[in-house]
This record gives C-alpha cells, sequence and structure tokens, in this order.
C-alpha cells in the first residue's frame, strides 16, 4: 500500500442522519470478507512502516461483532468484560484509530459482507 498523496487528516464532524461526508477521502486500502454464520474471520491492517494504516472505517450489511486483539466471539452472558463490541448496521459506518494493531476480527450470526477502509 502506498501513502497516497490526497489524503488530509480526517476531522470529527457531528453525525447527520443520512448525510454523508462531502469531499470524502479515498481509501488507501479496502478489504472485504462475507462472512458465514458465526465463523470469525480476521482482516490484516495492511501496510508498514510509514505507510501503515493508521485508521479503519468499518462497515457491514448487518450487525457484526468486532475484536482488535483476539479472535471475535458471538457473546453470550458474559460478567468479566471480556464480550466483543457489537457494530450496529444501523449506525452506519464506525471508524477506529488502527495504529499498534495488525489484525480485526469480525464475526456475525447472520452472512453479511464486511469492508474495511484504511488509512494512512
Amino acid at each position: 500500500m502506498a501513502a497516497a498523496d490526497n489524503i488530509r487528516i480526517l476531522s470529527v464532524q457531528g453525525r447527520t442522519p443520512f448525510v454523508s461526508p462531502r469531499n470524502f477521502p479515498a481509501a488507501d486500502s479496502v478489504l472485504a470478507r462475507l462472512l458465514a454464520a458465526s465463523t470469525a474471520e480476521s482482516i490484516t491492517v495492511p501496510g508498514t512502516g510509514a505507510t501503515k494504516a493508521a485508521w479503519v472505517c468499518l462497515a457491514a450489511t448487518d450487525d457484526v461483532f468486532v475484536s482488535f486483539a483476539t479472535t471475535a466471539t458471538v457473546p453470550g452472558d458474559v460478567t468479566d468484560g471480556s464480550a466483543c463490541p457489537l457494530l450496529s448496521k444501523y449506525k452506519g459506518e464506525h471508524w477506529f484509530f488502527c495504529s499498534g494493531v495488525t489484525a480485526i476480527s469480525v464475526i456475525s450470526t447472520g452472512t453479511p459482507i464486511v469492508t474495511a477502509s484504511f488509512y494512512v
């Protein structure tokens, strides 16, 4: 993955339903996974050194659970604080700072398509 010249610093913007940001920067890399029901898949964060991705935008066609440290699981009753967070399809895309992360694990009870758009 090469550092793109058209990438600008990302800024936090207020969310307005059904309105996308204008002048959205092009992603350096977009990876996709078609999940099988209740089967975790790993998405490797691309790049090395100065070209290593620092931000990721995750989007899915159905609800997914995600982990940036271990293999994602569909949580049941979890009382020790280790449950994987839910990324709701109704909230659209989810932005994360992924510096220091080597892989992102995703899982769902359905069969969604998950996209991960990475930015240097």
